[in-house]
């Protein structure tokens, strides 16, 4: 079992290992499982202060960022934090979550380098939505409770285009063409579900409005969809719309 927090509570510490013992004990037993293959994970996001870990029982085990308790009763409990974690590549992906910039570059960079991304196509897609959000989220430009795993996989969709567009020579980008115009009626679906999501059904207007739009339309509102209140803001000050 694993619990993701961004700032841990240590108020809570006690009913969240608690709560998960308790759990793992009703999973073995029906699992027919021995204590030795489950383990509890609590991850954080943040750093802890070390005087409150120890105060809590953690005391940093062989494992860099890890943490265990000397509690017997919650000896399968681990504490991983992941600003402490090591930079090794099975560590990657939840570094990703770390709370300091320098960290969870450092956990992005060795899933792209590696090829860790690779898995499959949409794995591929929700890693650069992740790192997407992340990068706009150092900037203020985004609320969190604005991104759902719809729109994360659809911002890492455009992105991850973006990106193999951007590295093409420019005497290959004409052979796309095809597949660019492929790209911006897909968009324009996507925009079109985002905000029936979010707003509900869509006027004819608005529908024809983004089905007519041209990449650089598209590309503004998709950015704008997931912070708007309305769907006046979301077309607010418009760039010059043309048909295809």
């Amino acid at each position: 079992m694993i619990v993701y927090s961004h700032k841990l509570n240590f108020k809570e510490i006690p009913i969240q290992t608690i709560f998960q013992t308790h759990h793992d004990s009703l999973y073995r037993a029906k699992q027919k499982l021995t204590p030795n293959e489950l383990k509890s994970f609590l991850l954080a996001s943040k750093t802890p202060r070390l005087d409150l870990l120890e105060s809590h029982g953690f005391k940093l085990t062989g494992q860099k960022g890890v943490y265990g308790t000397e509690y017997p009763q919650f000896s399968r409990l681990r504490l991983i934090v992941l600003n402490e974690l090591a930079d090794l590549p099975h560590n990657a992906l939840v570094k990703c979550f770390a709370s300091r910039e320098q960290e969870w570059h450092k956990g992005f960079s060795r899933m792209i380098g590696r090829g860790l991304t690779k898995i499959s196509r949409d794995f591929e897609y929700i890693i650069s939505g992740i790192r997407s959000v992340r990068m706009k989220r150092m900037t203020g430009n985004v609320e969190p409770a604005g991104w759902t795993p719809e729109a994360v996989m659809d911002l890492g969709r455009r992105a991850w285009f973006e990106a193999m567009m951007n590295a093409m020579p420019e005497e290959k980008l004409f052979q796309f063409r095809r597949a660019v115009n492929i790209r911006e009626g897909g968009e324009a679906k996507i925009i079109l579900r985002q905000l029936t999501r979010r707003f509900g059904p869509l006027p004819s207007a608005i529908q024809e409005k983004i089905a007519q739009a041209n990449a650089e339309s598209l590309e503004l509102w998709g950015d704008r969809v997931l912070d708007a209140d309305s769907l006046e803001n979301v077309f607010a000050t418009d760039p010059p719309v043309s048909t295809h």
